[in-house]
Formats: structure tokens, sequence, C-alpha cells
């Protein structure tokens, strides 16, 4: 591994949060996109990886395991809808400004098929409907990544927060 760098581990200042920060939100998710930040706590205990990401738009790939079942042997819920507020999470950080933040006000789900560890890989895509300055509305949907069946949806608001 020598000569190899290793991913800069992200702080609260690396872009998405009011701090010192000139990383704009759009180069903090690029960055975990293409390996040059370690990615966050959320995104190590769900297990997915941010894949893509333009202004507005974000793509996570996640795959269901045995670890994530409910009671009823289908992958609970709560899994399928964090990797829905974090695409349209990660959506909403792309239009963002260095030091600038985002916090979930609202996120409405829908599931449309239940989710199982054969399932195999999902993608999970967030894009942004409106960027007002103080609000942000975004959608997006988890598919199947064998087949592409839609296996839920979401839609959500975000607050932007300022660096103070």
């Amino acid at each position: 591994m020598s000569g190899q760098s290793r991913p800069k581990s992200m702080t609260l200042t690396d872009g998405v949060a009011a701090g010192d920060s000139t990383l704009t939100g759009l180069q903090v998710i690029q960055g975990l996109v293409g390996g040059q930040l370690d990615a966050s706590t959320m995104a190590t205990t769900m297990a997915f990886r941010l894949v893509e990401a333009s202004v507005g738009h974000a793509v996570i790939r996640a795959i269901p395991n045995e670890g994530y079942l409910n009671l009823h042997g289908t992958v609970h819920g709560g899994w399928a809808a964090t990797l829905l507020d974090s695409a349209l999470g990660c959506a909403v950080v792309t239009t963002l400004d260095a030091g600038q933040g985002a916090a979930t006000v609202e996120l409405s789900t829908r599931f449309m098929r239940p989710i199982l560890p054969s399932t195999g890989p999902v993608r999970v895509t967030g894009r942004v409907l409106n960027r007002g300055r103080r609000l942000v509305v975004a959608e997006g949907t988890i598919s199947s990544e064998a087949d592409g069946k839609l296996l839920g949806q979401a839609t959500g608001t975000w607050m932007v927060l300022e660096r103070e």
C-alpha cells in the first residue's frame, strides 16, 4: 500500500455543516463518490455507497442482507426509508454552498414491494425538485438493480442551515 493515499476522514466542517469549510456540498458529495473522502458513519452502519452525483442528483447502491430483517422475514422498512432519506439528502447537499448544511424537515415514504436479501443490490436515486433559499424539496426511488422494479418512493423537505 505504500505510495497510495488514504481517503481523508470527513469532519463536521467539511462542507455540509456550519464551520470554516471551503468545500461546496457538491464537492463533498463528489469526494465521497470518488473515494477522496471517507464515508459517513451512517453509510458505514447501513452498508451503502454513493455511486453517482451531480447538482441536484445523487445515487446510492446498497445490498440488503439478513441483518436488516424484521419479524416478518422481510427487510425492515426503516432500512429502505433511511436509504431514501440519505439519497434525497445527498441530492440536496449537492446544491449547498460551502459552510451550509441541511436537515430533514419531513420525509414521506411509500413501499410497493417487499425487499428481501434475495432482491440483491438496490439503487436509490434522489433528485431535487425545488431549491428555495431556506427550503429544498426532493423526491426519490428505490429499485431493484437486477430487474429495475420499483420497490419504494419518497418525497421530502430539507431546511438549509446557514453558517453561524
